[in-house]
């Protein structure tokens, strides 16, 4: 009888091996369903010879169980976590029970919090329904999933070791998603809660774990866990009610909405594709963005903005103007996502806009805003962070202006961008000369691209150093329409800057970002197709940004390269 074991992942990276070598005691055929790791999960799992699929995380836990179903023709599911080990017993007694009748099969599941193996209270040993015929079963429920059958059940011997905890960190991250997602599912639902009734079920949560299932004879570790517990139920329920407080918060059909973003280009970019996320949500509001003027043509050629403001923060006389734009714009909502500085505050502050999203410089000025970004798009339930299509468009004019300057490059292109935003994080230009040298010898086409005498200087010096009808040096000679045009005409990008980074790799380019440290998390650059490469990886204990990028050698980042291409699908014989 077959049997696979599915493995959900998401940076498990430190538990995914010992995952797959437990799960090989009964059975050869492990797949991986990954949730967008961002470590070396991905890695090590094929390393192990598990087939790996991927699918974005959405929240739903029975959804990504569910996928693994489709994924494979054999006749048994075995789910295993990746923080879940079998023992040698239960390992025998699976594949005793797979060459038998159908059946749900539970499993015993020993929790282990910090090397400690609880029996008592909130981590006491459960039964867990794992094993099933693939066609008679299906997961329900987003996050405390289970599993759905009419199949008889029956509990196999041996212990499933379950390492839960390994840091308080890791505890807390996972307490705090799991609560949200909770939450929002419950008031999906319709389930209203109060103050006094979250107080109640916390004080019943503690009381239930100490006393009834013995969390005390666990001893210290016991009794804090029962602690967390019942903090865990009310965080849980005050997420609900607050959910439920701001029923009235979302706006309405027709209602007119002014997206604010005065930041550095990978700022806008970043809101613009937050704004994207917003209007899909809420497609018939009248959706502004106001910007700066520089950035103004390219947002006027994305389909889901109605109206671009441009504006600001100075000279006085363009702030005020600004301001008066902003007045006299008979809009309902202001979002302010951007930074917590005094120009949006004070335009935020005087805008007479009715609704107001954002934060204030200190805490005590919040109350201008009506709520937080954060608090406002878990209300309306938006993942701003979802980034799995691409959001920047182009029209015909600037493809066509884009094809004829590329023409006499080669089909397989890559869109080199050598600046950054500060000296410090750039690539030294030996390597990028190094770099680009070994792709041109091996056929493909580079045009370069960056803003300013220093970024000008560099691309001369590689143009220069190469020689080659292969190489186009467009630095100092793109806007950003004809950038993201020339992005899209491109196999992939490359380089350090954040902003032209998001650029391309928001057009749906396939996009390596080089950085001092694991960057791309941190500024919303979490696109399936992009791919970092941080120079941490090779030199950990030196915490200069510039001597950090000094030490990333080409070479290194040229094998990345080619493995990502790989990956990509993107390389094409010559």
């Amino acid at each position: 009888m077959s049997l696979v074991v599915v493995i959900l992942t998401f940076n498990e990276e430190r538990h995914i091996a010992a995952a797959i070598k437990s799960a090989l005691q009964v059975t050869d055929e492990i797949i991986v369903i990954d949730s967008g790791s961002a470590d070396k999960t991905v890695e090590i799992a094929k390393q192990y010879g598990a087939r790996i699929f991927s699918r974005a995380w959405d929240n739903d836990f029975s959804a990504q169980r569910n996928f693994a179903s489709d994924k494979t023709s054999a006749r048994w599911l075995l789910h295993l976590d990746a923080d879940e080990r079998l023992s040698e017993t239960l390992a025998a007694e699976i594949k005793k029970a797979i060459e038998g009748p159908e059946r749900v099969y539970c499993l015993t599941r020993f929790n282990v919090v910090l090397g400690q193996k609880m029996l008592w209270g909130a981590y006491r040993p459960d039964k867990i329904r794992r094993l099933y015929p693939r066609e008679r079963a299906f997961w329900q429920g987003k996050v405390h999933e289970g599993l759905k059958s009419k199949l008889p059940e029956k509990s196999l011997s041996g212990e499933m070791l379950h390492y839960t905890i390994d840091d308080w960190e890791e505890y807390f991250n996972k307490f705090n998603s799991y609560t949200t997602i909770w939450a929002k599912e419950a008031y999906a639902q319709n389930k209203r809660t109060s103050l006094p009734v979250a107080l109640a079920h916390a004080f019943f949560a503690f009381l239930k774990t100490t006393l009834i299932y013995g969390g005390v004879l666990d001893g210290a570790m016991g009794v804090a866990l029962c602690y967390t517990s019942s903090t865990y139920t009310l965080t849980k329920y005050l997420k609900l009610l607050r959910l439920q407080i701001s029923e009235i918060a979302i706006p309405k059909p027709g209602e007119r909405v002014l997206w604010m973003c005065f930041g550095a280009f990978g700022d806008v970019m970043e809101n613009l594709a937050n704004a994207r996320i917003f209007k899909r949500r809420f497609p018939e509001v009248h959706l502004s963005f106001l910007s700066v003027p520089e950035v103004a043509p390219l947002l006027r050629k994305q389909p889901y903005l109605d109206e671009v403001v441009e504006g600001s923060r100075r000279p006085v006389r363009v702030f005020l103007s600004t301001l008066h734009k902003m007045r006299n714009g008979s809009y309902k909502w202001l979002i302010n996502n951007w930074h917590t500085g005094w120009h949006p505050y004070i335009l935020s502050r005087f805008s007479g806009i009715p609704h107001k999203v954002g934060e204030a410089p200190f805490s005590f000025l919040n109350k201008t805003y009506e709520f937080s970004p954060k608090y406002a798009f878990d209300v309306w339930n938006l993942d701003i962070s979802d980034r799995s299509s691409a959001v920047i468009s182009v029209d015909s004019l600037d493809k066509e202006e884009a094809a004829n300057l590329l023409k006499d490059l080669p089909k397989r292109r890559v869109f080199a961008l050598i600046g950054a935003s500060r000296l410090r994080k750039m690539w030294p230009t030996r390597h990028w000369i190094e770099f680009l040298s070994a792709l041109v010898a091996e056929g493909w086409g580079v045009a370069l691209n960056g803003h300013g005498c220093l970024e000008s200087e560099i691309g001369r010096d590689i143009e220069k150093a190469l020689q080659s009808p292969r190489l186009l040096n467009l630095v100092d000679r793109l806007d950003f329409c004809q950038m993201a045009a020339i992005s899209q005409n491109c196999s992939v990008a490359i380089g350090n800057d954040t902003g032209p980074l998001h650029l391309a790799a928001l057009g749906g380019v396939p996009t390596i970002g080089l950085f001092a440290r694991h960057t791309s998390q941190d500024v919303d650059l979490r696109m399936p197709w992009f791919m970092e490469v941080c120079a941490e990886e090779q030199r950990e204990s030196n915490n200069d940004p510039a001597t950090l990028m000094a030490s990333l050698p080409a070479e290194f980042v040229l094998k990345r390269f080619h493995s990502f291409m790989r990956e990509t699908e993107v390389s094409q014989p010559l």
